[in-house]
């Protein structure tokens, strides 16, 4: 809406949003909400980090999709897990 609103306005508009367009998943409360997206924010921008890194270090003719399977390998290197938000990523940082 604007910059000027309270995190409590903010986190209720999500949380009406989510659960309005949620389909088959449980209805949320805003705590809910709120501590999934801080851990889903602090994966993607690890990410964003690795594929930074992977990016940087391309070699001539690499595709998207080699960059990503550098990417992926190193989030997955440092963090000892895979990365399982790719979709978010793309729709939080790679617009």
């Amino acid at each position: 809406m604007g910059a000027n609103q309270r995190a409590s306005s903010f986190w209720k508009i999500i949380t009406d949003n989510y659960n309005q367009y949620r389909g088959h998943l449980k209805e949320r409360e805003m705590n809910q909400i709120k501590c999934r997206w801080s851990k889903v924010n602090k994966m993607v921008h690890k990410f964003a980090t690795c594929y930074k890194q992977a990016y940087s270090r391309k070699k001539s003719g690499s595709s998207e999709d080699d960059i990503m399977e550098d990417a992926l390998a190193i989030y997955a290197h440092d963090t000892g897990s895979r990365f399982m938000l790719v979709s978010a990523w793309k729709l939080i940082v790679k617009k």
